[in-house]
């Protein structure tokens, strides 16, 4: 479909740059033009963009996206009590046609809230991969691979291993990079050494990076120390895992050494802010990772520990933790942030080609964000409104690869009737 947006204030999140009453031409899946419209295009249907910001779909570069079922169960519990008391009891209960549904649930709530590409590491992951072309969204997904406890002799016959092998083959590259796939070891405290540098070799061999939970808490750091004698990043570095790409799920207690390791090997980190709190697990100092010139992408985390998906409330959360902590209002500008919740996003999983930014033979990959409501008003600069006042309900559109998924209350991909009430019965009879 060609599609124009005309007469909207555009922010392409490429030179930090607003552009005001501004059209966008769409063609074929991909941004055709972003200003002057070349004479003799023709469009399908004509957008009246006055009062809506046009900006990069967001990028969740952190979520279990079927972890919706589990939303509000185990409240007030650590990381380690809530996974072994809560987690790990009700997902042995589900089955690969629950990952379908479930999986949907997650994009159902993503896109209505601005988010266009989200990195998911769970299990029965073929099952979103089919929820994420029928949603038709984009996605990052892999098998989080896990063996302590299971002592195998030869890894190539973990569970995860074969399916991640085969969902790399069947879904790498999907649809002109709808969908890619990474390698993901669940954590140093799941995982042994032989599985971890099986992964990272695993991820050479596929040309594709590696993604794993990392120093979320203090009980980690303070076990590997007393096991190994470094702290988790610098074990990880001393078995070659980052001689690979490499994207990092929270990073909340790290040292200078391992801020250091992370930055000569150009790996990226996806915060979590408000799962890291409400497990009470700390605070990600991203000012001292931008100091490093690591690249900070933001994660929601799985609405099991959030309870939401919605990035406009990380963005805002994000932004004012490291003031409050530093108190240093000048920390993490609203430029920095909108950054880390669209093109660094891209960055941390290879996608900067393609989407994070609006440019032209880029993807289709954008938000119309309503600035009419009182919170909006007035606009003295609009990244700040979009940061401190804009909610995930001003999301009017969602595109994904030049294709509308959500417009004005509507899915457009989704039942979201059907899939609220699979998810009723999937809850039933598991709790």
């Amino acid at each position: 479909m060609n599609l124009l947006i005309t007469g909207a204030s555009v922010i392409p999140m490429t030179d930090g740059a607003v552009l005001a009453d501004t059209d966008i031409a769409v063609s074929d899946g991909k941004i055709a033009a972003i200003g002057e419209i070349p004479q003799g295009m023709t469009f399908d249907r004509t957008i009246d963009g006055r009062g809506f910001v046009v900006m990069p779909a967001l990028i969740n570069t952190h979520v279990h996206s079927p972890m919706g079922f589990l939303r509000g169960c185990g409240e007030g519990l650590p990381l380690q009590r809530w996974l072994n008391e809560k987690v790990f009891p009700a997902e042995d209960k589900l089955t690969e046609q629950d990952m379908y549904t479930l999986t949907l649930l997650g994009i159902a709530e993503m896109v209505s809230t601005g988010t266009g590409l989200f990195n998911d590491m769970y299990f029965f992951t073929h099952k979103s991969a089919e929820a994420v072309i029928d949603a038709k969204t984009r996605a990052c997904l892999t098998y989080c691979a896990t063996d302590i406890g299971n002592n195998v002799e030869d890894i190539t016959t973990l569970r995860a291993v074969q399916n991640n092998r085969r969902l790399f083959a069947d879904y790498h590259g999907y649809d002109d990079d709808r969908i890619r796939v990474s390698v993901s070891p669940h954590a140093i405290y799941t995982c042994s050494e032989r599985l971890l540098r099986f992964c990272a070799e695993e991820a050479a061999r596929l040309d594709t990076f590696v993604y794993t939970h990392l120093s979320e808490t203090v009980g980690e750091n303070a076990d590997c120390l007393t096991a190994r004698g470094v702290t988790p990043t610098a074990y990880l570095n001393n078995i070659g895992f980052f001689d690979v790409p490499a994207t990092l799920a929270h990073c909340v207690h790290l040292s200078d050494e391992d801020r250091a390791i992370l930055a000569e090997h150009g790996a990226s980190v996806a915060t979590c802010p408000e799962s890291n709190l409400k497990l009470g697990s700390g605070i990600c100092e991203a000012d001292k990772l931008f100091a490093n010139g690591i690249n900070v992408a933001i994660g929601t985390d799985g609405a099991s520990s959030n309870n939401n998906l919605n990035m406009f409330e990380e963005m805002h959360l994000f932004s004012l933790l490291l003031k409050g902590v530093r108190q240093d209002a000048s920390l993490l500008s609203p430029e920095q942030v909108l950054q880390c919740a669209t093109i660094n996003g891209a960055r941390a999983m290879g996608l900067a080609h393609r989407t994070g930014t609006l440019e032209v033979g880029k993807d289709a990959d954008l938000i119309l964000v309503d600035t009419q409501k009182p919170h909006m008003s007035p606009i003295h600069n609009l990244c700040s409104n979009l940061v401190y006042a804009a909610q995930g309900s001003d999301v009017h559109l969602t595109m994904v690869k030049g294709e509308i998924l959500y417009e004005n209350g509507q899915w457009l991909t989704i039942d979201v009737e059907r899939v609220k009430h699979d998810t009723a019965a999937i809850c039933d009879r598991i709790f």
